[in-house]
């Protein structure tokens, strides 16, 4: 194994200053980002109100005001805590609900803004970094330069900043993962197996809380147990010893302890009604393929949607190049227990999830929730690959990769500075465009926004209705029936509307629209000026 050096004291300072700049990245400017498409199913949730209900109450064609889209997207007087789990069990059955309840019980303390929904998605964010040391120092018993990188290189960390500024489970998820790949560390180590069996049991149940949580977190958390057992079986060479026989009991208890949730939600094959949609909308191989190897360079460099072009590229494979020998380095450099752990925490998703999201019509699971443990596994390859360098061989090579050293930091800090000066990103998939639709809603005249339910306007219609200005109605329909439009309104803008109900609405009233606002998932429609006597 590699001698990794303590820090300099210019490399501290270097540290603590990143990790300073991470935090008041991830504070600043909360209430900035568009709320989206799914942070609107978050909110839903923790109103305990369910889709077909908001469905029933705002889809009848009357116009609203979009105070009225606010009582579905909050703490409400009708709906408690129960109603929150009952909603996440009915039409949200792959997100377990801690993270539900979590916040339900958060923005009942701190009020339904976007603010306070995101700030505890950033809090969970900054647990994270005590928690990351903990892991590398639980890997490699070694100085504290290797846990501090790692600190260091996620504090700034375009993909961990984009989601610590999110209303979603992915930070929770994250810190889960962490803690309980922390915990089997501990519980397998050498220091801990040589205590008496009353310590090791407490070890080993730790792990079993930590993984209970982590089901409870995410359905992902299977996947990383998957990981886990492939891990302890390899390590022990397939023996039935005390290890494989407590990590089994602390594996089967876990399973135990999360049945009443896999009975509600395998109960009804129907209510995976909404994840098998939300599979059969997922973006195809040639538009988002896993293959383009950006995604996991996203953790360093993040260039928005302008990563399609040759720098982006070029960017990419470089980060990637040297990700990749990263782990050929902790390969060649480390004992087997512990490459073999970062290896199986990276590769095992990807082995599971690509081969199932192909089966689903050539579709494939895009989301970044499925691939956690592989980012995880990358930082800690990452932090071990520029902590055994940066002060190790000849003078040119320690010159060489402290520059390698500097270079991905400014990569990181670049991109991190151009997400939290924008309103936007990628990640925010079918509400991408809002904020440029909700600026040109609120400028026009008296405006009215049509719309209908069918395929992501329902989400979007909530997220949106967060962007718009108070002088804004809306106007509803359901099974594309043809709305009644009033004179009162100097703008009538129609959103992701059928063609053919975007026909008979102009052959009804006698107008004619023009196409303002066109993107990947919208279409917004102004219709023109309706006189008296059109209606």
């Amino acid at each position: 194994m590699q001698k990794i050096i303590i820090a300099p004291n210019w490399l501290r300072f270097l540290i603590i200053f990143l990790l300073v700049v991470g935090i008041l990245f991830r504070l600043g400017n909360l209430d900035k980002k568009i709320y989206s498409y799914d942070e609107v199913d978050v909110s839903l949730r923790i109103s305990g109100y369910t889709a077909a209900e908001v469905r029933q109450e705002i889809f009848n064609g009357r116009v609203l005001t979009r105070q009225a889209l606010t009582k579905f997207q909050g703490v409400n007087r009708e709906k408690n805590i129960f109603y929150t789990v009952k909603s996440v069990a009915i039409e949200n059955p792959q997100h377990p609900p801690l993270y539900y309840i979590i916040a339900r019980i958060w923005v009942q303390f701190f009020g339904n803004s976007i603010t306070a929904i995101r700030s505890l998605s950033c809090l969970i964010s900054l647990l994270i970094f005590p928690c990351i040391y903990w892991l590398c120092r639980e890997l490699l018993r070694v100085p504290l330069s290797f846990p501090w990188l790692a600190i260091a290189l996620l504090s700034i960390s375009p993909f961990n900043l984009i989601y610590a500024q999110d209303a979603q489970d992915t930070m929770l998820w994250l810190l889960m993962a962490i803690l309980t790949s922390t915990s089997l560390l501990r519980a397998i180590s050498r220091k801990n197996i040589s205590k008496t069996n009353e310590n090791q049991q407490k070890n080993w149940i730790i792990y079993g809380v930590c993984l209970l949580i982590s089901l409870y977190t995410s359905w992902q958390a299977f996947i990383m147990a998957i990981a886990h057992s492939l891990y302890i079986f390899i390590i022990n060479q397939y023996r039935w010893n005390k290890i494989t026989k407590l990590y089994t009991i602390s594996v089967s208890a876990a399973l135990l302890g999360f049945l009443p949730w896999l009975f509600i939600t395998l109960g009804d094959l129907l209510r995976f009604k909404l994840f098998t949609a939300s599979i059969q909308n997922s973006p195809q191989i040639t538009d988002f393929p896993f293959l383009n190897l950006w995604n996991f360079s996203r953790f360093v460099f993040d260039g928005g949607m302008v990563f399609s072009n040759i720098l982006g590229w070029c960017m990419a494979m470089i980060i990637i190049s040297l990700m990749g020998y990263s782990l050929y380095f902790l390969y060649r450099t480390t004992h087997i227990s512990v490459w073999l752990f970062v290896f199986t925490l990276i590769f095992v998703p990807i082995i599971i999830t690509i081969p199932l999201s192909l089966l689903a019509k050539g579709k494939i699971f895009f989301w970044d929730e499925y691939f956690i443990t592989t980012y995880l596994g990358i930082l800690i390859s990452l932090a071990y690959l520029v902590a055994t360098q940066l002060y190790s061989g000849t003078f040119i090579r320690q010159n060489l990769w402290q520059v390698i050293f500097i270079f991905l930091l400014i990569c990181s800090f670049i991109s991190c500075l151009t997400i939290s000066q924008a309103d936007t990103w990628w990640h925010k998939n079918f509400s991408y465009g809002n904020m440029q639709i909700a600026r040109i809603v609120n400028r026009a005249n008296r405006p009215l926004v049509i719309s209908d339910y069918q395929g992501i306007n329902f989400g979007n219609v909530l997220a949106l209705s967060r962007e718009l200005e108070d002088t804004v109605s809306f106007q509803l329909i359901s099974n594309r029936r043809i709305p009644k439009l009033s004179t009162n309104f100097d703008s009538i803008f129609l959103m992701n509307l059928d063609k053919t109900l975007l026909a008979n609405i102009e052959k009804r009233y006698l107008v004619t629209s023009s196409l303002i606002y066109k993107d990947r998932f919208y279409l917004v429609y102004k219709l023109g000026r309706i006189r008296t006597s059109q209606r």
